[in-house]
């Protein structure tokens, strides 16, 4: 079987956006364990930073952003040229509920609009290229139980190819962060990047696999990534060697 892989051939790859939100007004948690996920300072650990530096990303860290400041990020971002990059990265670390994250003044940002602006009509020069999501919190106030421990894919990005949304929970449900250690989701994922750099979608399995198999504080938890039905925007499979 033939399949067509995206071109990683630029140097750098492209953007890695990590917008971690740490610290809320008063009606929210400060979300201990967030810069150990973040990692842009030393750590003995993989980390976001560690982990997409080497992979050859240029790192932008953005802390602590209200709703509107990161609307304001990713529009400006999805206005700059990419004719020079391979694929564009955005993390985000923040509280959550179900289809939405949290500003750091704790209004609700729907997972639609960030990705939205990347679009192949909204950002043309991203036209054809991977555009990866990784978000880290919760979905909603629920807990899962063994039974609910089964892949689940949600159509929760915009009907466009070249997008994958990685999901550290299904929705309306709960996701896990250890104060001093990170959370369950972006910490294996930074482990199975720096472990075995391959195909981003054998990556995400490997996580959901180690993930599931985790009982947190008597509970299961399971990531769930996502893609849109490809369009005929482009022909590839979304299969990107790291």
């Amino acid at each position: 079987l033939y399949t067509e892989y995206y071109a990683m051939n630029h140097s750098p790859r492209g953007q890695c956006v990590v917008i971690n939100n740490k610290s809320f007004l008063k009606g929210l948690r400060t979300r201990g364990g967030s810069d150990k996920d973040e990692g842009l300072y030393h750590c003995h650990q993989p980390a976001l930073c560690q982990v997409f530096s080497q992979l050859g990303f240029t790192m932008v860290v953005h802390r602590d952003l209200t709703a509107d400041a990161m609307q304001r990020e990713v529009t400006k971002l999805s206005k700059r040229s990419f004719l020079e990059e391979d694929a564009l990265v955005i993390c985000v670390l923040s509280h959550g509920e179900k289809g939405s994250v949290y500003g750091s003044d704790e209004k609700e940002v729907y997972i639609r609009d960030l990705t939205l602006p990347f679009t192949s009509e909204k950002a043309p020069t991203l036209a054809g290229k991977p555009k990866l999501f990784f978000i880290q919190a919760c979905q909603g106030k629920g807990y899962q139980g063994g039974e609910d421990a089964g892949p689940v894919l949600e159509e929760t990005v915009p009907s466009d190819a070249d997008f994958l949304l990685g999901m550290a929970t299904v929705q309306d449900y709960k996701s896990f962060r250890h104060v001093s250690f990170g959370s369950v989701y972006i910490q294996e994922l930074c482990r199975q990047l720096h472990k075995s750099m391959d195909n981003i979608l054998s990556v995400l399995t490997r996580v959901n696999r180690e993930v599931s198999k985790g009982v947190y504080l008597n509970h299961k938890q399971m990531p769930s990534p996502s893609t849109p039905s490809p369009s005929s925007s482009s022909s590839n499979t979304f299969d990107v060697p790291l």
